[in-house]
């Protein structure tokens, strides 16, 4: 059950913690789950039944999607714990795949995710006290969340903090939805999170588009996050019922008007939101959100994975619908967020 407290709730961060954390002018709560909330245990009660986890065989096809995918992501690993794309730039992303809980890492990836931590380490010591580009502000968002999950936040250099903490809102602009996610979880894990920054994500995402689904799960996101109430406002739910109307979740047959693509990265963020909704509100108003939306949201991302024709390993595109490598930064992004998509909902 929710507990007392000061100000703000945070009701969906992707790799955390279940303590209180208190930042600027507002005080957090960050639940206990990997990349992606389920909202169990520690602060958002939810109600359990046969429709909210995933049925028998959906769960074994997600955990052989899970698994085979893994396997393929750590392929692409650098032997010094890199991922370099196939731009030349370097990334830490996909070490966040690894996890199978809240800061449980998968024991069979061990090897791997220390690699990775140990050179995100160096990476972003060698970044600390430089000028940085909205990429590596990005990525240096991304690297705390890892090193926070792998229990080495003692290691994130002071500058790194400093840096984030002080980041002006026309750059935090700049970054996508997947960014910015990262971004206020950092914050976050850091004990850093004024209340401030989720308005300037509402107020920017709400500028640039009413109809893209990606600004609007992140506005959906910080509503909730910046709200101090059990109950989600009604215009959080009038953003999910957007949402899950272009969907189409449950449903077998898209309405016309209502193709819309499901990529890894939207899934991620679509999940993150629906689960901070308790499941007794879908089941009291069908309207807002399929009751069981766990299972399509599962079956679409499955099926959305394809496989590289030179090699036979799987992965997933991001937005762009033709022949990405699957080092392309975007691959490995998509790939990263439908695993974590994945393990969340299969478990």
């Amino acid at each position: 059950m929710r507990n007392n407290r000061t100000s703000l709730f945070f009701v969906a961060a992707i790799l955390l913690c279940g303590t209180l954390c208190h930042g600027g002018d507002a005080s957090v709560i960050v639940p206990d789950f990997v990349l992606a909330p389920n909202f169990i245990g520690t602060s958002i009660p939810i109600i359990r039944s046969s429709s909210s986890e995933l049925p028998e065989s959906i769960s074994r096809e997600a955990l052989a999607t899970i698994d085979r995918s893994r396997n393929a992501i750590v392929q692409l690993q650098e032997e010094n714990g890199e991922w370099i794309t196939t731009s030349g730039g370097k990334t830490f992303l996909p070490a966040l795949a690894l996890f199978d809980g809240s800061k449980s890492p998968s024991p069979f990836y061990s090897n791997e995710l220390s690699r990775a931590t140990q050179a995100a380490t160096v990476w972003l010591t060698e970044i600390a006290n430089t000028v940085w580009t909205l990429q590596q502000t990005r990525e240096a968002a991304i690297v705390i969340n890892l090193l926070y999950l792998s229990g080495g936040s003692a290691s994130i250099p002071p500058a790194t903090v400093e840096h984030l903490k002080n980041l002006p809102d026309k750059e935090l602009t700049r970054l996508d939805p997947i960014g910015k996610y990262f971004f206020i979880l950092a914050l976050a894990n850091l004990n850093e999170l004024p209340i401030r920054r989720f308005d300037t994500i509402i107020r920017e995402q709400a500028r640039l588009s009413e109809t893209e689904l990606l600004p609007i799960c992140m506005i959906g996101i910080s509503r909730l996050m910046r709200a101090n109430t059990d109950i989600p406002a009604n215009d959080a739910k009038a953003y999910l019922r957007f949402i899950g109307n272009k969907l189409q979740l449950g449903y077998h047959n898209l309405s016309p008007g209502s193709d819309e693509r499901l990529t890894p990265q939207l899934g991620f963020l679509t999940m993150i939101f629906a689960s901070g909704f308790p499941n007794r509100q879908f089941a009291k108003d069908k309207s807002i959100f399929p009751y069981d939306w766990r299972n399509h949201l599962a079956n679409r991302i499955i099926a959305s994975q394809i496989y590289c024709t030179e090699t036979g390993e799987p992965y997933w595109r991001g937005a762009s619908s033709t022949g990405l490598a699957r080092s392309s930064y975007e691959a490995l992004e998509a790939s990263t967020l439908a695993i974590i998509t994945l393990v969340n909902l299969a478990n």
